[in-house]
């Protein structure tokens, strides 16, 4: 019997690239897709979106065209949880059937969602941001997708939530205990579903799937076997 499928959407300035350490241990209960926007990672000889909306109708339409019926999950992380749960919107909208579960990972609820207020995104006040987000004293590795970041960061600020019904699935949300998205700032998710909506607790500032990726990958298996 194949896998259930299991799609990703990376965060800012993130690629599939960013969770090669993890793929290998959701392998062994799903059939990953690590979703690559235009101008990311595998895809980055393609012209990047302008808009955060084109964004979201092409990771809906990418679901649309790899699932075929089959059973499966999305997950997405900070950024991308907000591409995620806006394209499951998309997707209900148009027919097409949806996730046996929604994860979302880092992210505020879509009506409170805000992008860090940076001012003008000049390279040093990003940085900042990002070594305090991700509490990494490399500021050489941060600095190496600094322009990828600052361009995701500048389409999700674009984002205006429109509410036009909740999506009918569960989820499951996961937050670290250190983060600047605390356990106060997810709990309202559970307002943007007609399913259940789990929560998951974690350790490592925004970043923390990198630092706990077991408990993390148990955590994801064991929400999709509920």
């Amino acid at each position: 019997m194949s896998k259930p499928q299991l799609y990703l959407v990376p965060f800012a300035g993130g690629s599939s690239y960013s969770f090669k350490h993890i793929l290998p241990m959701l392998e062994k209960d799903f059939e990953v897709h690590a979703w690559d926007g235009p101008g990311k990672g595998v895809n980055s000889d393609q012209p990047k979106n302008k808009r955060f909306d084109d964004e979201v109708r092409a990771f809906a339409d990418y679901v649309k065209a790899h699932n075929k019926g089959r059973e499966y999950y999305a997950w997405g992380y900070s950024c991308g949880g907000l591409i995620c749960y806006e394209a499951m919107r998309l997707i209900q909208s148009e027919g097409h059937p949806l996730p046996k579960r929604v994860f979302l990972s880092a992210v505020r609820p879509a009506a409170e969602f805000v992008t860090p207020d940076t001012g003008p995104l000049n390279d040093e006040k990003l940085l900042d941001i990002l070594v305090e987000m991700s509490g990494a004293g490399n500021k050489d590795a941060l600095l190496e997708r600094i322009d990828n970041t600052r361009e995701d960061m500048e389409l999700a600020s674009d984002y205006r939530y429109r509410d036009t019904g909740k999506v009918n699935a569960p989820a499951s949300v996961m937050y670290a205990d250190d983060d600047v998205v605390t356990a106060s700032g997810v709990t309202n998710w559970e307002n943007y579903f007609t399913g259940p909506v789990n929560y998951g607790e974690f350790h490592g500032k925004h970043f923390f799937y990198k630092y706990q990726p077991e408990k993390l990958v148990d955590f994801i298996i064991r929400e999709a076997k509920e």
